[in-house]
């Protein structure tokens, strides 16, 4: 794809139901019905990160593989986070294989931790934590934000006593291809943020302008939110 920059925002919040380990076929269902796909495209770049045709690693697959029906492994987190990225980032359904690889090749950038005032001389660092380290790609890092959601009920335990009435948590990922550039934010509103990056935006040498007017319309353009509840 030419001269089109697809710009993909998903934000991630609570569940109401206990979130529970499922097979491949069930965890596409889930991604599939979650995100707003089809489910046979979905299923399909399940299938590819499986059997992992073309990857670097050949024979190695991307997500957790094995048995089929009673024998099905269960999947992990990492492995919805895999599931998600070759979604997100891949312009036909036979890229999922490549564009998680390019997307764990991204340079990670870590932007700190923003406290709000005046909240923030109340906490350290590791009392605000959800576990994503510096050198983590960004399925890891997404990992990390399905797995939070296990434990959301001890990490608001941190805000007692000085907490706003409701307490608001919230992940956003976005993703842009072909420039190949992801950013996540974490927030508790009204009380602290948390930004990585993967790649860099970058455009076409001598056309920087151009692509920034082009890229803003693509971008609104292509903009979509799915909200994990």
């Amino acid at each position: 794809m030419t001269g089109a920059f697809l710009f993909y925002r998903i934000k991630f919040c609570r569940v109401k139901e206990p979130l529970v380990m499922v097979n491949s076929r069930q965890l596409a269902e889930c991604v599939a019905t979650a995100m707003g796909k089809p489910p046979t495209s979905t299923a399909q770049h399940a299938k590819n990160l499986r059997e992992a045709k073309g990857a670097k690693e050949e024979g190695v697959p991307l997500v957790t593989a094995g048995g089929r029906g009673r024998n099905a492994p269960t999947m992990s987190r990492k492995d919805a986070a895999t599931l998600i990225c070759a979604i997100l980032g891949s312009d036909a359904v036979q890229d999922s294989v490549k564009t998680v690889e390019w997307m764990r090749d991204l340079k990670p950038e870590f932007h700190g931790y923003r406290f709000r005032r005046p909240y923030g001389r109340f906490w350290r660092i590791a009392d605000v934590e959800i576990g994503i380290r510096p050198g983590h790609d960004v399925v890891e890092a997404l990992a990390r934000v399905l797995e939070f959601f296990d434990r959301e009920a001890e990490y608001k335990t941190a805000f007692e006593g000085y907490r706003p009435a409701s307490l608001d948590i919230y992940f956003r990922l976005y993703v842009e291809f072909p420039q190949r550039f992801v950013s996540l934010t974490f927030g508790v509103r009204r009380l602290v943020s948390a930004a990585w990056t993967y790649g860099r935006r970058l455009g076409p040498p001598g056309q920087a302008g151009a692509v920034d007017r082009a890229g803003r319309v693509a971008r609104d353009r292509c903009n979509h939110e799915t909200t994990f509840k």
